[in-house]
């Protein structure tokens, strides 16, 4: 059983690798936008007012007219397009050759489209892979998106350096002590502590 120290080791991992991960969600963040056509709204010194607006507000200001020359969507979606034609095209083995999952072929065809779409924005491709909750022995497959997902620094491509993944959640105090207390009263204070 872990200590309260080993506990504490461990989140104060999991921030530092939250951390440093920081300017990666806000690279992918302004080129997501970028990809869905928003180009104009970086941040930008306006030497006339001395204030920080929008790139978009200062050409505007200045006289300028806004051209948007979007080259990076028609290249994604041509990419997303592409793929999805190959992958309903292809024949596939018989459902008993392949592992059970807990989605339908066209529904997980439909979550590799779209992460390769992400992938193709953010360079990251993160899915979730897991057991059935239902007890069927099949797998369950979800997307995790980069805003949410976080790694130590690794410096080996397999992966042999991981030491820790994660992926935020968003939940309810009632739901964190019900799945971290364990039915434990010391428990629960001491996550109260921490939380409130």
């Amino acid at each position: 059983m872990q200590t309260n120290n080993q506990h504490e080791a461990v989140l104060r991992a999991a921030y530092s690798a939250w951390q440093a991960a920081s300017s990666v969600r806000a690279v992918r963040s302004r080129v997501k936008r970028f990809a869905y056509g928003d180009q104009w709204s970086d941040s930008a010194y306006d030497p006339l007012t001395e204030r920080v607006r929008t790139a978009r507000d200062v050409y505007l200001s200045d006289g300028y007219r806004i051209i948007t020359n979007n080259v990076m969507r028609p290249i994604i979606k041509t990419i997303v397009g592409r793929y999805r034609s190959q992958v309903i095209n292809n024949e596939r083995p018989p459902a008993d050759a392949r592992l059970k999952l807990a989605i339908e072929d066209n529904e997980l065809d439909e979550l590799d489209s779209r992460l390769l779409e992400e992938f193709l924005i953010s360079g990251m491709a993160v899915q979730r892979v897991e057991p059935r909750a239902d007890g069927s022995g099949g797998i369950a497959v979800s997307t995790v998106t980069a805003d949410r997902f976080f790694v130590n620094a690794m410096r080996d491509m397999r992966g042999a350096d991981c030491m820790l993944i994660g992926q935020l959640h968003d939940l309810s105090l009632a739901t964190l002590l019900q799945r971290v207390a364990r039915g434990s009263r010391r428990r629960a204070g001491a996550i109260k502590r921490l939380y409130l």
